[in-house]
């Protein structure tokens, strides 16, 4: 099964940094670093593990609960461990609309933050808020890019 295989990997990755739930629940939850994106958790259903960074967005690792499970469990492992380390390790970007109208999340792996960045979007990475570069400053009107 996803969960126990899932478990195993991230207490030999992130020991006790993260809160584990119950079977009806979540499988583990890990605490916000800023409020403002908020914890991220992480459960099973029949076709797909979702993760949800809280304030932010959710995605999926999807499967075919017909494979074998030795194969669904490694390779939903891999991915959602490969995801984990770009988040902690501030590779994944994360913006809000200042609106509060929307919201967006990519991975820097080709490409840096500002790259991806649009104005009237307040961006984060796992370790707390970055600027945004394409915003005007009030004083001068200009941009910071």
């Amino acid at each position: 099964m996803i969960r126990e295989h899932l478990l195993q990997a991230l207490k030999v990755k992130y020991g006790d940094t993260f809160t584990i739930g119950e079977p009806t629940e979540f499988i583990a939850l890990f605490p916000a670093k800023h409020e403002k994106v908020g914890s991220l958790m992480i459960y099973e259903d029949i076709e797909y593990l979702t993760y949800v960074i809280e304030n932010v967005t959710h995605d999926h690792v999807y499967f075919n609960p017909k494979d074998d499970q030795e194969k669904i469990d490694q390779s939903v492992t891999t991915e959602t461990m490969e995801f984990l380390d770009d988040l902690f390790n501030d590779r994944v970007l994360m913006g809000l609309a200042k609106n509060l109208m929307g919201s967006m999340l990519t991975t820097l792996h080709w490409g840096e933050p500002k790259d991806f960045m649009e104005p009237e979007f307040d961006y984060f990475l796992w370790s707390g808020p970055i600027p945004n570069p394409t915003e005007k400053n009030n004083e001068t009107g200009e941009t910071g890019l």
